[in-house]
């Protein structure tokens, strides 16, 4: 039997876009066959392989193809043209509610899943007890589905399709809605899932969630597919172009340093004097490639390029904030906490910064990165160049790291100052 779950093969979806409504009955009763649309290509082209027990992850911003893609997959589009292979049965969680009647309790929307996938009444029965203590709804299983909150509909939703047996699971963005006791939940059933050889196909943005539970990725963006592979090459690459609009080259050679070749960078929003300013900034793992993914515990290099304007510079500090998704300054790594400004710098001249740390263990999740320079003292002293959201970056948890230690003290030699009652 073969080994390929999913094969598809030069996919591509095309909609036709109308400026109003009447265009398309124009374009209907047209003697000359005018076109009154713009052809608009949700896919274009896409073409890859998905082996039986692998988890995928798909990724890409907004409007890239995901949804498109996984519509396709699951029968609910039907492609413009290309060819696709499917071998197993599919279970999908898309949109909140796809597939379920909202007038229908959730317990019939249970039973009307399970027919959809060939299972018999008395089967479904067998089953049910599993799925409602998965959903944890309680009386609210016999209400109407329209009535449901986001989360609800998450629940049972979830807990149906992961007990129909699928071979092939596919996972939209509905996982981000529900509590945060409820997420870990089904991630740990997706996992356990993965153990057993169920194909995996997830879609998200959380990268954090796809370098930890895929195996590979593939990149999406207006509808071509960028990129696939092995999850850290892509997801190191995607968001490389997320924050410079530039796609990234990987050197794998551990032995030999690559030549330094920079590219000036163009920055949004910046302020200060501009006597000196940033041209280029970046973080390099420890084979000296290029990243934006940060493993906690790991060893990472910051590096800049700096270019001085019309006068000589003295005291000269350089700096970077971790601000996190809710504008919150999480973490900052400085110069002058490390006692070590530029003593002076030349005017008209260029300097590469270096500052080489290792990853706290910060709260794992998307930063942007806020970057300075500084002329003076840490306590008195004149911005040179401010930029805001000059990178963004993804941090990676890593449960391993020497940070602490625990230990044990037989219960007899415990100092007690209080009365112990059993």
């Amino acid at each position: 039997m073969s080994d390929i779950a999913i094969k598809v093969e030069n996919l591509t979806k095309i909609y036709k876009l109308y400026n109003q409504p009447i265009d398309r009955l124009k374009e209907v009763i047209d003697p000359r066959r005018k076109k009154y649309h713009k052809d608009f290509h949700a896919l274009n082209d896409v073409s890859f392989e998905i082996k039986k027990g692998e988890t995928v992850g798909i990724i890409g911003k907004n409007g890239a193809g995901k949804s498109t893609l996984l519509k396709i997959l699951t029968g609910v589009l039907t492609p413009t043209r290309g060819d696709l292979e499917i071998n197993g049965r599919i279970s999908s969680l898309l949109e909140l509610g796809a597939g379920f009647n909202p007038e229908y309790t959730g317990l019939k929307n249970i039973y009307l899943q399970g027919t959809i996938f060939g299972y018999s009444e008395e089967e479904m029965k067998q089953k049910l007890g599993s799925i409602l203590e998965f959903a944890d709804i309680g009386e609210f299983i016999h209400q109407p589905y329209k009535m449901y909150s986001s989360g609800m509909a998450a629940r049972v939703a979830f807990a149906t399709a992961i007990h129909v047996e699928p071979e092939i699971l596919i996972v939209d963005e509905a996982l981000s809605v529900g509590d945060v006791a409820f997420q870990n939940k089904c991630i740990r059933k997706m996992v356990s899932m993965m153990g057993t050889g169920v194909t995996v196909l997830f879609v998200s943005h959380d990268i954090q969630a796809i370098k930890k539970f895929c195996t590979k990725a593939i990149w999406l963006r207006d509808g071509q597919k960028i990129m696939d592979g092995v999850t850290e090459d892509v997801t190191n690459a995607y968001m490389s172009y997320s924050s410079y609009g530039l796609e990234t080259q990987f050197n794998k050679d551990t032995e030999n340093v690559p030549e330094k070749k920079y590219y000036q960078m163009e920055f949004k929003s910046k302020f200060g004097t501009g006597e000196a300013e940033y041209l280029f900034v970046s973080f390099f793992d420890e084979s000296y490639n290029e990243t934006k993914v940060l493993v906690q515990g790991n060893k990472y290099c910051f590096k800049a390029l700096v270019k001085v304007s019309e006068r000589d510079i003295c005291d000269i500090a350089s700096g970077l904030t971790f601000i996190d998704r809710l504008n919150n300054n999480i973490l900052t790594l400085n110069s002058y906490m490390y006692h070590n400004p530029l003593d002076r710098a030349i005017k008209q001249s260029c300097f590469e910064i270096n500052f080489e740390f290792m990853m706290p263990k910060i709260a794992p999740g998307e930063y942007v990165i806020d970057v300075a320079l500084a002329e003076g003292t840490q306590i008195v002293h004149q911005q040179l160049c401010w930029i805001n959201s000059a990178l963004i970056i993804n941090v990676i948890s890593n449960d391993s790291i020497e940070a602490g230690s625990f230990y044990t003290i037989p219960f007899e030699q415990v100092k007690i100052n209080y009365k112990l009652e059993v």
